[in-house]
Parts: structure tokens; sequence; C-alpha cells
């Protein structure tokens, strides 16, 4: 797919995920942010009309080949589908607070460098929700990730062969979302209870 993308009032790009498996399609999936409550526009090149669905606070227009899309008053994310063709890009669009509990982490591949994107590695998932994801793989169907401050909803959106989630090593049921995500609820770390201190002291005073 050929496609470029301008951005105006101040909105920032995160990520853009390429080729991910979407069903039997490949998608590619860019990611913007700004301030809560900012307006913004982002302009597409395409060569023909394509065909856009966006939520109901979103609007378009394609003029000369340039597909425009504007929303005003940025919260929480709003998802933009756009077909062109046999090619399909989906916009993801941020305030700034929601945008800090997005991650992208990268799948390791082999050798020393592994760990490293777009030197070891290119592939990486979206992971929406905790405050931080330390880690993930994806070994066979399964997803791993790792870490999380307290309960919370995680979605995340990976290859379509993907279909269990385990998190910090304990399997977690998982349902799908409208917007094609996979949504779990996680349990945080458990409360723990502090001993009462008495009779001690401080050396070095």
């Amino acid at each position: 797919m050929t496609w470029t993308t301008q951005v105006s009032a101040s909105l920032d790009i995160v990520w853009v995920l390429s080729h991910l498996s979407h069903s039997l399609e490949e998608v590619d999936y860019i990611v913007f942010y700004g301030p809560p409550g900012q307006t913004g526009e982002t302009a597409f090149r395409f060569t023909s009309a394509p065909v856009i669905s966006t939520p109901s606070s979103v609007s378009s227009d394609f003029i000369n080949g340039t597909l425009t899309i504007s929303y005003s008053f940025l919260s929480g994310s709003q998802f933009i589908t756009i077909q062109n063709n046999q090619s399909m890009v989906v916009a993801i669009v941020l305030d700034k607070v929601t945008a800090n509990t997005w991650h992208a982490p990268v799948i390791s591949g082999e050798g020393d460098f592994g760990q490293f994107f777009s030197i070891g590695t290119n592939k990486s998932i979206l992971v929406a929700g905790p405050y931080v994801v330390r880690t993930a793989e994806i070994t066979g169907n399964m997803v791993a990730l790792a870490n999380l401050n307290g309960t919370t909803t995680v979605e995340f959106l990976a290859p379509s062969n993907v279909n269990s989630l385990t998190w910090n090593g304990v399997p977690a049921s998982l349902s799908n979302t409208q917007c094609g995500f996979f949504s779990s609820q996680l349990d945080g770390a458990s409360g723990i209870t502090l001993p009462t201190l008495s009779n001690w002291k401080v050396l070095g005073r």
C-alpha cells in the first residue's frame, strides 16, 4: 500500500505498525496522540477515493487525492478505518492521558540484538491499558505479557493466529472488542501488610 500522512494541530505520531495480520488482509496501524480536548486533522494521500468508517465525533473529506480526517475535543481513543482497494489503514487517535497507557513492546528476534527493534527484529504488538508492559513474547498462538500495577482491563492487537494470553505466566481469559483487539480483565498484585516496627535503632547517627 502507498500512502502518506501529514499531521496538523500539534498531534504526534506515536507508532506505525505495518502488515500485522488481520483476518485475511494486511492492515497498517498508525497511532496519533494529542492533549485532551485538542482538535486536529490528519491527511492521507490516495490515488482513488477510499471507503472510510469513523466514529460520530470524526468527519472526513476526500478532494483531489487527499483524504482529510478532522477530529475535535480528543478524549479516550477513536478508531478510524480506511479501506482502499485491497489495502486497509486503521488510524487510532488518542488523548495524551490515554496514550500514556498504550505500549508497543518489541517481540524479540534471534541473536545478540534480537531485542532491538529495526535491528534484530521488526515485530511488535500494541497493548492498551496497563501502566507499564516490560516484556512481550509470542509462542505459537499465545501472547505472554508481563507486569501490572493494579487491576486493569488490557487490550492488545496481535497476529490473527494468536488466541490465548498469559500475564506474568498465568493464563488469562480473552474476549474480542469491536475494534478487532483482544481484551482481558487482569488482577493486580495482592495487597501487602507492613510489619509493625518497634524497638529498632539507626546506626551511624
